[in-house]
């Protein structure tokens, strides 16, 4: 069963919009730095809609400069919410 599958097709679709957004602040390397990132936090066994911060938490550790890193963290947490 790939990785993927465990993971609610609602929540896919909220996971890929963040990992563009993800790229837009690390460049061509987001695509592989997302991929790790998506691994384990599906390794981590909390994949549901509620667990969808900490995944962004992940990746913007990965951001080097903090006004970046906020800015993504905020942006990527509006992806999240329905209004």
């Amino acid at each position: 069963m790939s990785k993927a599958k465990a993971v609610l097709p609602l929540v896919m679709k909220i996971i890929e919009k963040i990992d563009c957004l993800f790229a837009e602040y690390v460049g061509p390397m987001g695509d592989i730095i997302s991929e790790e990132i998506f691994e384990d936090w599906v390794e981590g066994g909390r994949v549901g809609p509620t667990s969808v911060f900490l995944y962004i938490t992940m990746l913007a550790e990965e951001i080097p400069e903090f006004e970046d890193k906020k800015k993504f963290r905020l942006k990527a947490s509006d992806l999240v919410r329905i209004n």
